[in-house]
């Protein structure tokens, strides 16, 4: 499995790998895209650091760096990503054209129907307006008045019948070719654009191998050790700023388990036993029994980790 390293921090962009690093080795790590609810939409996946150390430790992935991506695209590149473009472009006109036929096809006898009553409207109108000018020949030539248009005739209830039918006929199969033939290719502001979760053309040559290493200076070092404990005693572990913390301890897998406890790293014991900052420990404590967690405070004696929790209403054990 391969991370690739951007700055200081770590990304995994394959679905396979997100996966593998949750359910076989417990590594969460957090989703940059905009939904966390969905995986394949909410990729990469950010790793913190003290996750690729001990990913790195294990053996677990290939730390990579991709130098060409801090290059301006070249002209290949360009034209390769333009050509792409159109010719998803390009199909997607034939998908639009499809699916309007199969609607078109589904349609056709409703859309038949609504033709024949379009034209019948306009007949019935046209009767109308000829039964009106025959009504005033009728006058004029009852006043004795020259027909104005001798090419208007009353018809029999019979021969407008009849006329009607022979107007109102509508070929199902004409009707369709028609509205086919009507059909407009989709704008360009109308294309789906895709967007990629990871490089669609970047060769094996591009990524390097990345000489990153966790910084353990300060505070880092408490980090890194606390996780590297916790996971060794089978925790899941997550960022846990959102809290107050520096990580939120999980039981189990997060879908299933809510947090257990919220883990401060401390410098040494003093930060705890600081009478002066005595207001420290109650926020904390108060924070905790907010959210039903236990807070769990964590240093280095040494090599070794050490732990102190705190409850609202408890002693500092």
């Amino acid at each position: 499995m391969e991370v690739q390293i951007i700055g200081e921090v770590g990304f995994v962009w394959d679905l396979e790998h997100v996966l593998v690093l949750r359910n076989k080795f417990r590594i969460l790590g957090s989703f940059v895209g905009f939904s966390p609810k969905s995986v394949d939409i909410g990729l990469p996946l950010l790793l913190m650091g003290e996750e690729i150390q001990l990913l790195k430790e294990k053996g677990i992935v290939k730390l990579v760096e991709i130098k060409c991506w801090e290059e301006e695209p070249s002209e290949r590149i360009i034209q390769r990503a333009l050509d792409y473009k159109e010719q998803t472009y390009q199909s997607q006109i034939e998908e639009f054209k499809e699916e309007r036929i199969e609607v078109i096809n589904k349609m056709a006898d409703k859309i038949v129907a609504g033709k024949k009553r379009k034209k019948l409207e306009q007949l019935k109108k046209k009767r109308k307006f000829d039964g009106m000018r025959l009504q005033t020949e009728k006058r004029r030539k009852l006043e004795g008045c020259e027909a104005s248009d001798p090419q208007v005739v009353d018809l029999s209830s019979d021969e407008e019948t009849e006329k009607s039918e022979e107007l109102i006929k509508i070929d199902r199969n004409s009707v369709i070719s028609q509205e086919i033939a009507k059909i407009k290719p989709i704008s360009r502001d109308m294309q789906a654009v895709q967007m990629f979760d990871k490089d669609p053309w970047l060769e094996n040559e591009d990524k390097i191998s990345s000489n990153w290493t966790f910084k353990t200076e300060g505070i880092k070092k408490c980090k890194l050790f606390t996780f590297k404990d916790l996971w060794n005693n089978n925790y899941y572990i997550s960022e846990g700023s959102k809290f107050g913390g520096d990580f939120l301890v999980y039981s189990g897998d997060p879908v299933k388990y809510h947090a257990k406890f919220i883990v401060i790293c401390l410098n040494s014991v003093v930060e705890i036993e600081n009478e002066n900052r005595i207001q420290d420990l109650v926020a904390r404590s108060r924070l905790g029994t907010c959210v039903k967690k236990t807070v769990l405070f964590s240093w280095l004696d040494g090599e070794d980790v050490k732990y102190r929790s705190l409850k609202r209403g408890d002693k500092i054990c």
